[in-house]
């Protein structure tokens, strides 16, 4: 995969548990990875906003079909289509980030693009 990011945006605080946050990360990579076009591109960025830090992490893949975007947190939800036919998973990975996500105090939420990618927007209090 191709990943790119700003990293002057990357010097922010924000208090996370380092374990459970890596989870987050690797969760939403994971997932911009399997569900894009070849050659996987990601995007990350990261900035400052009224006291909490908003990281988004964007691809340019399948995308999740409208209506479904709130859905696919729900522990086991996999939006099925043509597209993601034969890959793997479970639907566990983004209600597992939603629920450390808020238990750091934050919030996150969806924005798919169907067919062009998704982005995933995680606001974290700074500290």
């Amino acid at each position: 995969p191709s990943f790119e990011y700003d990293p002057d945006s990357f010097q922010m605080a924000v208090k996370v548990e380092p374990g459970s946050f890596r989870d987050v990360l690797i969760n939403v990579l994971d997932n911009a990875c399997k569900y894009s076009l070849d050659p996987p591109k990601i995007h990350l960025s990261a900035k400052p906003q009224a006291g909490e830090l908003i990281l988004e992490i964007s691809d340019h893949g399948c995308g999740i079909p409208d209506g479904e975007e709130t859905k696919i947190f729900q522990p086991f939800y996999r939006a099925l289509t043509p597209a993601t036919e034969g890959i793997q998973g479970n639907g566990l990975g983004l209600s597992i980030v939603r629920r450390i996500v808020e238990n750091h105090g934050g919030k996150v939420k969806l924005s798919a693009h169907s067919p062009k990618g998704t982005t995933v927007e995680i606001r974290l209090p700074r500290d």
